[in-house]
């Protein structure tokens, strides 16, 4: 993983395909949308003969599962490596091939609903996203990647969890640092040295809050 301080970007994971999502996952309860997921993924695994043995962990009917999830388009992207750089706001996955570098998606992090980690093979990773802000509903689908490894795809979730999570990204501004008042010359028979007169120091940066952990 190489980070700077508003993008970490993810390298040598492969694109495995997409499903639709018929229907939002946002407002369902965890459960079904546990279920529906690992089902979407188990859909797209099919193509390569996969499985993610999602049923084993199902609790829900297939008939209510399957009316969450629809076709799994094909693509000339799958099975291709590509890189995927998270920003403060949006996901962009690249594809290599040589020094040609091609676009594959750019999603804002406001058409993301779902972010997720197959619970039977650790090292897929996956989001739900919609194409557009219309509110179609045919234009959202979840994307399947296959990382390198789990410790791959666990530090790929973590990241994208603080950006949903919105927490604080680090400021370019320097910080300033104010020093402690003076305190009063002490009377005290302990002999001190007189206080150094106050001044105004420069502006400091804490290299600590410019790095994105």
């Amino acid at each position: 993983m190489a980070s700077t301080e508003y993008t970490s970007t993810f390298s040598g994971i492969k694109y495995l395909g997409s499903v639709e999502i018929i229907r939002s996952l946002y407002n369902i309860h965890s459960s079904l949308r546990t279920d529906v997921i690992g089902f979407a993924i188990n859909k797209i695994l099919q193509r390569y003969n996969r499985s993610n043995l999602w049923q084993n962990n199902c609790d829900t009917e297939l008939t209510k599962l399957q009316a969450y999830v629809g076709r799994s388009p094909m693509s000339p992207w799958h099975q291709h490596y590509c890189d995927i750089h998270l920003t403060p706001d949006r996901i962009i996955v690249n594809s290599k091939d040589g020094r040609c570098v091609s676009r594959i998606f750019d999603h804002s992090l406001g058409n993301i609903s779902v972010a997720a980690k197959d619970i039977c093979i650790t090292n897929l990773w996956c989001y739900v996203s919609k194409f557009s802000t219309d509110g179609q509903s045919s234009d959202r689908h979840l994307f399947l990647f296959e990382c390198i490894d789990d410790l791959q795809a666990s530090k790929l979730h973590d990241v994208n969890i603080r950006r949903f999570n919105n927490q604080p990204i680090p400021s370019s501004r320097p910080l300033r640092v104010e020093l402690p008042p003076i305190r009063p010359h002490s009377t005290s028979l302990i002999s001190t040295p007189p206080a150094l007169p106050s001044r105004r120091t420069k502006p400091t940066t804490d290299e600590r809050y410019l790095k994105f952990v």
